[in-house]
C-alpha cells in the first residue's frame, strides 16, 4: 500500500506500508510555503529597499533611522530563519513487524538531526482527542508515554492519518 496525501502540491503524507510483510514507514512533513533560497531573496529586496530609504533619511540629515533600519533588519532576518527551520521538520514512523520506531527532528542536506524513540508495537494504541479550541489531535500511547502526532496538518489530514494509523497498528494484532 502506497499513497501520498497532498496540499496544493505540496506533499504533507508520505506512506509505504507492506501488510504482507507488516514494515513500512509513514513521512510526515509541513507544507513548504518558501524555499531557503526563495527566502534569501524576499530578505535581499526588503534589505535593499530598506537601505535605500535609510539612506535618503540619512542624507536628509535624520540619523536616527539607521539603528531602526538595521533592528528591522535583523528582526525579520530572524523571523525569515525561524520559519525556514520550522518548516523543514518531519515526523518518521517507522514500521517493523514488532517496533514502531518514530523519529522527530529536522532534514537537512548532512542528514538532519532526530530525536528516536522505539515502542513495541503490539502494546502501542492509536488515540483520538477533539477539543473546540484544539480540534482533532492524534496521539500515541504505550503506557505513562504520550506522543502527539501531526501539528502540522489540517484537520482533516489528521483524520486520514488517524485511519491510516488505526489500519497500519491493528493489522498487527
Amino acid at each position: 500500500m502506497c499513497w501520498i496525501v497532498r496540499r496544493k502540491g505540496v506533499v504533507l503524507i508520505k506512506n509505504f506500508y507492506d501488510p504482507v510483510t507488516r514494515t513500512g514507514s509513514v513521512l510526515l512533513q509541513p507544507n513548504w510555503s518558501l524555499t531557503w533560497r526563495q527566502c534569501t531573496q524576499i530578505f535581499a529586496l526588503i534589505a535593499l529597499v530598506t537601505v535605500v530609504i535609510a539612506l535618503f533619511f540619512l542624507s536628509m540629515g535624520a540619523w536616527l533611522v539607521l539603528p531602526f533600519a538595521g533592528f528591522e533588519l535583523a528582526f525579520l532576518a530572524t523571523c525569515l530563519y525561524l520559519s525556514a527551520c520550522k518548516q523543514m521538520s518531519q515526523d518518521v514512523l517507522q514500521f517493523s513487524e514488532d517496533t514502531l520506531t518514530l523519529q522527530r527532528g529536522r532534514r537537512s542536506r548532512r542528514g538532519g538531526c532526530y530525536d528516536e524513540l522505539e515502542l513495541p508495537r503490539t502494546w502501542i494504541r492509536v488515540e483520538s482527542n477533539e477539543t473546540p479550541a484544539e480540534g482533532f489531535r492524534i496521539v500515541i500511547m504505550y503506557r505513562q508515554e504520550r506522543v502527539w502526532l501531526g501539528d502540522y496538518l489540517n484537520e482533516n489530514e489528521r483524520k486520514v492519518l488517524y485511519q491510516l494509523l488505526r489500519e497500519i497498528i491493528n493489522s498487527a494484532r
